[in-house]
């Protein structure tokens, strides 16, 4: 692949689909991708229409973003375009993992790293960030710390466009928040902030605006933590990202309700679990609806029970043993084909040199 062509890849790829951002296009556009695709042509160009609609669609209507990114895979597959294979395997891995079916974000990831691997050894580094981000929706800190630390070291951080590089930081910021190393946590978080300030991506300092107001929230320093989650509300309001901001309404809704403020906790927690269904998040409609049912415990116990009600069915849902033994059983299985393929390496390296030596022998006699 010419390195041009490498770099629109890159491009593309660090800030459309691995990233996590949707594909923001006006409905004109919209329409006339839909129109392309009726006419039936099976060419590279229906390829990428399907990868748009699926982005475009990931935040609003994630259900047929999952269905264009499988027919951007299958038609991607059928005309041997892996770029476009790639490009997709991105959505679907995305939209499958914010939406909790971690088992198809976990496989799309890896397939898209094994072709990276195999033929564009610069998109690993996508790839990381993907396998991560099931991790972290599983809350397996552990795991999502080994792969981002992978992306961080990977020698391609540095040529990804200004986003890519530093949503790892930020997520770095993000796990160790959530190892409670607070001061690695607030190191990533600052050097975004800084750097995003300056660079001009507003959601990225919202994102580290919103881990350092949580590791305030945690050390107890209550009217900092408000202060850093308001900045992180108002840059993604910049943005334009009602998603990111429902999260972040959640960690709002915390703070109140750590403050005994209980009508601004319920305004946000509230405000969080219409977001939580609307996209499809369980993870935050968990967390908004376990707030809820705290606060109405005692002044009314029969919504405090709807609530639990919410957070049960929420995780039977998610949380399931057999879910995530099935999402670590495909991370086993290719690690397992990584180790095969090291072991015949050397075993084909040894046959080499025994090989030479045994003709090196051979000359000598005669």
């Amino acid at each position: 692949m010419p390195d041009i062509l490498i770099k629109i890849a890159l491009l593309l790829l660090a800030s459309y689909t691995v990233f996590g951002q949707p594909l923001s296009l006006p409905e004109s556009e919209v329409k006339k991708l839909k129109q392309n695709l009726e006419v039936g042509s099976e060419d590279t160009n229906s390829v990428i229409s399907l990868w748009r609609l699926a982005r475009y669609h990931t935040m609003t209507a994630p259900h047929q973003a999952v269905i264009y990114a499988t027919e951007s895979i299958k038609l991607a597959r059928k005309l041997d375009y892996t770029y476009g294979e790639l490009v997709s395997l991105q959505a679907l891995s995305f939209v499958s993992t914010i939406t909790g079916d971690w088992q198809n974000g976990m496989q799309s990831a890896y397939d898209g790293l094994q072709i990276s691997q195999a033929k564009y050894p610069k998109l690993e580094i996508v790839f990381y960030n993907l396998i991560a981000l099931v991790y972290e929706k599983q809350q397996d800190s552990k795991h999502r710390l080994e792969w981002l630390l992978k992306a961080k070291n990977d020698p391609e951080i540095e040529s990804l466009p200004n986003n890519g590089k530093w949503l790892i930081y930020h997520n770095l910021g993000e796990v160790y928040e959530n190892l409670n190393e607070f001061d690695l946590a607030i190191y990533y978080a600052k050097i975004v902030d800084t750097n995003c300030r300056r660079l001009n991506i507003p959601i990225e300092v919202s994102y580290a605006n919103a881990i350092m107001g949580r590791v305030e929230k945690k050390r107890k320093n209550f009217t900092q933590a408000l202060n850093y989650l308001r900045t992180a509300i108002s840059f993604s309001n910049k943005f334009g990202n009602p998603f990111l901001e429902s999260e972040q309404s959640v960690d709002l809704a915390g703070v109140f309700q750590a403050m005994n403020q209980p009508d601004s906790a319920i305004f946000y927690a509230e405000k969080a679990l219409a977001g939580g269904r609307q996209f499809k998040n369980l993870v935050l409609t968990i967390s908004a609806a376990k707030i809820l049912a705290k606060i109405y415990e005692q002044q009314d116990p029969a919504k405090a029970i709807n609530y639990l009600n919410i957070v049960n069915a929420a995780n039977d849902s998610l949380y399931t043993s057999s879910r995530i033994f099935q999402t670590q059983n495909i991370v086993n299985t290719i690690k397992q084909r990584e180790r095969e393929l090291v072991e015949a390496k050397k075993e084909y390296d040894n046959s080499i040199r025994q090989n030479t030596l045994i003709g090196f022998l051979i000359f000598l006699d005669y």
